[in-house]
């Protein structure tokens, strides 16, 4: 058992939810999800993924830990969470063609960075946040901004990852017991409601519209 599987068990038994385990799939190729939930009187399928130090990571953790600081490098927003939604998408599409809502269900078990911080999980969502320049015809002048849009890398659309309802991240509060924190996939087949979640979420976002003017970004609901 992951981590990541124990954190989402006591979850689960800490807010008297009953859930069970999925058997794995019989079907040569096909992977089933993890678990079947019942929050707010709906059965929810989850699937528990796990984000685990990768070699560049140990190696920063290590320098924090002996010299107390150490070099900063570069890592492009949202890839770590984007790829447990592409994967995740592929074991749980046939549970929502079923009907199902679902919850892919994200433990970061790195220690010295967040890949689960808010903005990471935004970029892992809908894409890196990109800004739109108009060029002035006098060119003494200076850009200006037009608008804001994704500046692409997006794995939730109208056409792709939409059989998630909800990405929920894992954390463990300084007495050890797990919660969630929820975001709702703007484009789900089988949306979820807050209020499906309230007895295991501390807090729950939807992004808010795009209206040119301004990044859309996470709003509390």
């Amino acid at each position: 058992m992951t981590e990541s599987e124990y954190l989402f068990g006591a979850l689960c038994e800490g807010s008297d939810v009953p859930n069970r385990r999925i058997p794995p799939s019989s079907s040569e190729g096909e992977r089933s999800a993890d678990y079947v939930a019942k929050f707010g009187g709906l059965d929810v399928v989850v699937e528990v993924k796990q984000i685990d130090p990768n070699p560049e990571d140990i190696n920063f953790e290590k320098e924090l830990l002996e010299h107390k600081h150490a070099v900063s490098r570069s890592i492009t927003q949202g890839v770590r969470i984007s790829g447990k939604i592409r994967d995740a998408n592929s074991q749980l599409q046939k549970y929502s063609r079923n009907g199902a809502p679902t919850m892919l269900a994200v433990f970061d078990a790195t220690r010295s960075l967040s890949y689960t911080d808010p903005y990471n999980v935004k970029a892992g969502m809908y894409g890196l946040d990109a800004v739109v320049f108009g060029v002035p015809s006098d060119l003494g002048e200076n850009p200006y901004v037009t608008g804001y849009k994704s500046g692409g890398r997006q794995t939730m659309t109208e056409d792709m990852n939409t059989s998630i309802s909800v990405l929920s991240v894992l954390f463990q509060n300084e007495q050890g017991i797990p919660y969630l924190i929820t975001y709702h996939n703007r484009f789900a087949n089988i949306p979820l409601e807050p209020e499906d979640l309230r007895a295991v979420s501390a807090h729950q976002f939807r992004l808010s519209e795009p209206d040119g003017e301004h990044m859309p970004d996470w709003v509390e609901v």
